[in-house]
C-alpha cells in the first residue's frame, strides 16, 4: 500500500535524520486531532480526501463556524489568505505501508510506529521531457486530484469522533 504524509519543507532536515516520529503537529491540531501518532493517508484517494477535509476545516475556522482551543493556531488561520498560505511550503512524503498497521482509515491513517528515513521518499513531479521538476505540496496534491475521480473516493475503515461525512 502506498502511504502519503504531508509536511512542511522546514521539517525535512529533522525527518531525514529521525524519520517520522509519532507526534501531533500543527496540521493535526488544525483538524482537531488529539492523538500522538504518525499520520498519513492511503493512496491518492486518501491524500485527496484528507486535503479536502483540511480545506473544509480551514474554511469553517475562517468563517467562525468552528473555534479552536489553540488561539494561536486559530489566529494563524484567520490571518491566512488560503489553506496553502496557512500551510506554507511543503512536500508529500511517500512510503510503502506493507509493514505498517493503519489504526484508522484511508483518509486519516495513523500508527504508533516510527517510519525510518530510509523508508521515505519525497514525491516529485517530472515533466515528460524531464526539463521541469516540482516537489511542491500544492503541485503534488493538484496532480493527485487530477488523477483521482471523485467517485473513486469512498469511505472505508474505522469511524472515530470527528470523522468527516463521506456520504
Amino acid at each position: 500500500m502506498d502511504y502519503y504524509h504531508m509536511t512542511a519543507l522546514s521539517n525535512l532536515s529533522s525527518i531525514s535524520i529521525h524519520g517520522l516520529i509519532p507526534q501531533n503537529g500543527e496540521n493535526g491540531k488544525l483538524i482537531g486531532e488529539s492523538k500522538t501518532k504518525v499520520f498519513f493517508s492511503e493512496g491518492f484517494e486518501g491524500a485527496v480526501a484528507l486535503f479536502v477535509d483540511f480545506e473544509m476545516v480551514f474554511n469553517k475556522i475562517k468563517t467562525g463556524q468552528i473555534k479552536r482551543m489553540d488561539k494561536r493556531l486559530e489566529q494563524s488561520v484567520l490571518q491566512s489568505k488560503s489553506l496553502f498560505d496557512y500551510l506554507g511550503e511543503g512536500v508529500y512524503l511517500h512510503f510503502d505501508g506493507a509493514q505498517i498497521e493503519n489504526e484508522r482509515n484511508f483518509e486519516n491513517g495513523c500508527t504508533d510506529s516510527v517510519i525510518l528515513p530510509a523508508c521515505l521518499s519525497v514525491c516529485v513531479l517530472r515533466a515528460e521531457d524531464r526539463k521541469a521538476e516540482s516537489f511542491s505540496r500544492r503541485d503534488i496534491i493538484g496532480y493527485m486530484m487530477a488523477k483521482t475521480p471523485p467517485e473513486q473516493i469512498r469511505y472505508y475503515g474505522a469511524c472515530y469522533a470527528g470523522s468527516p461525512d463521506f456520504a
